[in-house]
């Protein structure tokens, strides 16, 4: 398999992704998205979109967010694996049609998530504890409705930290949602 890896910023890398890639013999490439350009998505199976500190919908403050989204676009209508974690995740959701809006209260800490039965019956999700303590630093909640989501795990705070589109083809990590 070969992953790319979309980094908003260096300090925000791969980590266990990349040593889950390598644990299995998948080759990976990683750029930044402010420097990059984007490889042909015939050369890819996995595409990786990592967090960082900026708003998925400031392409006035970040115009590099368009080539990026562009890609996305490409990619998911190719049938590319794609995972979004926390910023990555609002950008691929409003690549789908989501909203990234401001919130009032962000969510900054170490907080229990739970899995729904939905989550349970989604392979990406298969395999992991019916609960699980993340670490969450972000504020802005994507609407799920505009971009079709279905919730796989809850906080009881009722945001979500994980959700997925289209099956396997397009997933979340870590953003929450304003119904």
């Amino acid at each position: 398999m070969r992953l790319h890896v979309i980094q908003h910023v260096p300090f925000e890398g791969p980590a266990l992704i990349a040593e889950w890639a390598a644990e299995r013999g998948h080759e990976l490439t990683a750029a930044l998205a402010l420097t990059e350009e984007y490889p042909s998505v015939d050369e890819l199976d996995f595409v990786v979109v990592m967090g960082g500190p900026m708003d998925a919908d400031d392409e006035v403050a970040s115009p590099w967010l368009h080539a990026e989204k562009h890609f996305l676009v490409e990619a998911i209508s190719s049938g590319r694996l794609v995972l979004g974690v926390c910023l990555g995740a609002q950008i691929v959701a409003e690549v789908l049609g989501g909203r990234v809006r401001r919130s009032d209260e962000p969510e900054i800490g170490w907080h229990s998530v739970a899995q729904t039965p939905a989550g349970r019956d989604e392979p990406f999700f298969r395999g992991l504890p019916e609960t699980l303590v993340v670490g969450q630093w972000h504020g802005p909640p994507v609407s799920r409705r505009r971009c079709r989501a279905k919730r796989a795990s809850t906080r009881r705070s009722s945001s979500t930290a994980a959700w997925w589109v289209c099956s396997f083809t397009s997933s979340g990590l870590e953003t929450r949602w304003a119904d």
